[in-house]
């Protein structure tokens, strides 16, 4: 016999006693779970899942797999609580310029004063997106309201540029 099939042939031998986890065993414990799809996947692609030999052993897999999601998202938060911050710092410069305006507007001071405040006014929304964009934590738990405030201020800048013209 040929060495290199006799090599073949002899790993192909051993191999199954090579195999530290079962796929029976994931497949059980999966089983008796509320979403055996989703236990199946994450338990089979993790290593130390694959590798289980009993039930201690994907749990102890498990609960890794969960720690390193919980420091993940406990990451993402923090990331975005801070980006969240510099969101509030731009409504509040926000707040302020039409706070201002609204005075300008009331005391009868000319309508292109308030209207430049109002078109600054109008870029704070979307200097939020772009830095919840571009930010660490990629997530933007304001958009909707950041379009909301964005078209609301152009058309209050608009309706100012109307008596500037």
């Amino acid at each position: 016999m040929h060495p290199i099939i006799a090599t073949l042939l002899l790993a192909a031998a051993i191999a199954p006693g090579l195999t530290v986890g079962s796929p029976s065993l994931i497949n059980e414990t999966c089983t008796a779970t509320s979403n055996y799809g989703y236990c199946l996947g994450v338990l089979s692609a993790d290593l130390a899942g694959a590798s289980a030999t009993d039930k201690r052993g994907l749990a102890i897999a498990a609960a890794n797999i969960t720690m390193r999601n919980v420091t993940s998202t406990v990451r993402v938060l923090t990331e975005l609580v801070e980006e969240l911050k510099l969101c509030i710092k731009y409504y509040q410069d926000m707040d302020d310029l039409v706070a201002s305006a609204i005075d300008d507007l009331r005391v009868g001071r000319p309508a292109v004063t308030s209207f430049y405040k109002l078109h600054r006014a109008s870029d704070e929304p979307g200097n939020c997106d772009i830095m919840l964009f571009e930010g660490s934590a990629h997530k933007n738990p304001v958009s909707s309201e950041n379009m909301y405030n964005e078209a609301i201020s152009k058309l209050t800048s608009d309706i100012v540029y109307q008596l500037v013209h």
